[in-house]
This record gives C-alpha cells, sequence and structure tokens, in this order.
C-alpha cells in the first residue's frame, strides 16, 4: 500500500464533525433523559453535552500532539538528509 501524505484539513474537519455530533448527541439524549426522569433543570442534558465536548476535545488534542511529533519527525528526517 503506497504511503500518501495525510490531508490535515480533512483529519480536522472530520473532527469538527465529531465535535458537532457530540454536542447535538449529548443536548438530544439529555433532554430526552430529563423528560423521562421529569426534571425541572435539565441536568442530564447539561452533563451529556459537556461529557460530549470533554472527549472531543481530548481526541483533538491527541490528534493534534500525534502531528505534531510527525511533523518534528519529518523535519529532523529533512535536516538529516541535506546534511549526508
Amino acid at each position: 500500500m503506497p504511503n500518501y501524505p495525510s490531508n490535515k484539513a480533512l483529519k480536522y474537519l472530520g473532527i469538527a464533525t465529531e465535535m458537532l455530533a457530540a454536542v447535538a448527541l449529548g443536548a438530544m439524549g439529555g433532554n430526552a433523559l430529563d423528560k423521562y426522569v421529569a426534571l425541572k433543570f435539565p441536568l442530564f442534558t447539561v452533563m451529556l453535552t459537556l461529557l460530549g465536548l470533554a472527549a472531543v476535545f481530548y481526541h483533538l488534542l491527541k490528534t493534534l500532539q500525534q502531528d505534531n511529533n510527525s511533523d518534528n519527525q519529518d523535519t529532523q528526517n529533512t535536516e538529516n538528509d541535506k546534511e549526508a
């Protein structure tokens, strides 16, 4: 399988889509739970939305670290090739 360079714009667009989906699913699921339990304060809506956001931000930070590490390796490999 050929090693194609990754398209970071598509990767980050995917993360943005995941973020939107996590917020939407958390809000809809929390709203449904709040109606089922008949709470006056939207406790589950807030909790599930924040939980989804936390998970997506964790995923975003991990992705950014991996991209930064791979960029650093690419830079070091390029510098080593120039020296040789």
